[in-house]
């Protein structure tokens, strides 16, 4: 999930942000400052981020006029932002992009930065940020196809949290158009975070109270659309991620699935007959053939759900990561223990008795 930001940082020329300056009055020594950025930089080329934390907080502090002094808040924030400590990031961040306003180097800058402002809540300044990476874009030429897929992640992840859904799709719809090879796990981690929201959104017995049953059964077949399209984005998670990085996109389908499910089994209130109100009898038979009706439509769905998650469980890659599987194992059981209980329960049966034998 975080290769993204070694690219962004291989985007840049370090020597153009040299400063040629003595280190300032007050410091320990021209030798400390050389050590401290000697051995900061070697830590951030084996990926010790907290190393790289412990060496650069000291020399931006002691050494503002040692060369390298912009690279090593650049390369601090990046190395806080993989510590997730992004508050912290978001200072040697904002240093480097107020000193570097031109060229490749502003825009890796801005990237990080937005995505420090992003996983701290400050959404509309990440997407400020992206609007700048566009403008500055222009002025260079364009961007890459990867750093151009950046920019609109996380466009599209600010004005998600934004609650503006419809610029959010079109900035996802964007990014999709790149060439796919362009795309990477956050992308998807992205698009399934979206697919999720507007899933929920659909068929909601909290919002409808009351509704007509030609529009329910409507918004659940494309709640149950919605469902499979969030299902190809966790495989493709899937295939791509480390054990270690599957647990929140396990999560959010898990919920999602959870929340269909209710609605299948909890339908909202029937609008009254008129001229008369329907009676208790009436209104509890209706409910049940209802459920009985939104039952089987969720159980169809969520058995083309089981197919595809399936498919990603069986197709082992040697020498990947088994416990990776865990994951999806148990996506599959929750799903398949709500949409075919009885299979559910004779599996486990078998297994106990086979267990005793």
């Amino acid at each position: 999930m975080l290769l993204w930001l070694l690219f962004l940082t291989l985007q840049f020329n370090p020597s153009s942000l040299v400063l040629a300056a003595s280190p300032s009055a007050g410091s320990s020594s021209s030798e400390e400052g050389e050590l401290l950025w000697a051995t900061g930089k070697a830590a951030y080329d084996k990926k010790e981020y907290q190393t790289v934390v412990n060496q650069f907080e000291r020399f931006v502090a002691r050494y503002p006029g040692f060369p390298y002094y912009l690279e090593a808040h650049l390369l601090l924030g990046e190395s806080l932002l993989k510590l997730n400590h992004s508050k912290q990031a978001i200072r040697p961040l904002k240093y480097f992009v107020s000193a570097v306003e031109k060229g490749g180097e502003a825009l890796t800058g801005r990237l990080l930065l937005s995505q420090a402002f992003l996983n701290t809540g400050k959404y509309n300044e990440a997407l400020l940020l992206t609007n700048q990476v566009e403008a500055l874009a222009v002025k260079i030429g364009g961007l890459s196809e990867t750093l151009q897929l950046r920019m609109l992640v996380l466009r599209a992840q600010a004005l998600m949290r934004l609650g503006e859904s419809e610029r959010a799709q079109s900035a996802l719809a964007s990014a999709k158009s790149l060439n796919s090879s362009a795309q990477d796990s956050e992308y998807e981690w992205t698009a399934l975070e979206f697919a999720t929201r507007k899933c929920a959104k659909l068929a909601d017995t909290q919002k409808f109270k009351v509704m007509n049953e030609e529009v329910l059964l409507d918004q659940l077949e494309r709640r149950g659309q919605c469902l499979s399209e969030a299902v190809v984005f966790y495989t493709q998670i899937f295939s791509r991620e480390s054990r270690s990085d599957l647990e929140i996109p396990t999560r959010l389908m898990k919920t999602a699935f959870s929340s269909y499910w209710k609605v299948c089994t909890h339908p909202p209130a029937p609008p009254a007959l008129t001229p008369e109100k329907r009676t208790a009898e009436e209104l509890q038979r209706y409910q049940a053939e209802l459920k009985d009706r939104l039952v089987q439509l969720c159980q169809g769905r969520g058995r083309q759900i089981l197919e595809l998650l399936e498919k990603s469980r069986t197709a082992k890659v040697p020498g990947s990561d088994e416990g990776k599987y865990d994951f999806i194992r148990t996506l599959t059981d929750e799903i398949r223990f709500k949409t075919d209980p009885p299979t559910a329960a004779k599996t486990t049966k078998s297994a106990k008795k086979a267990k005793r034998k």
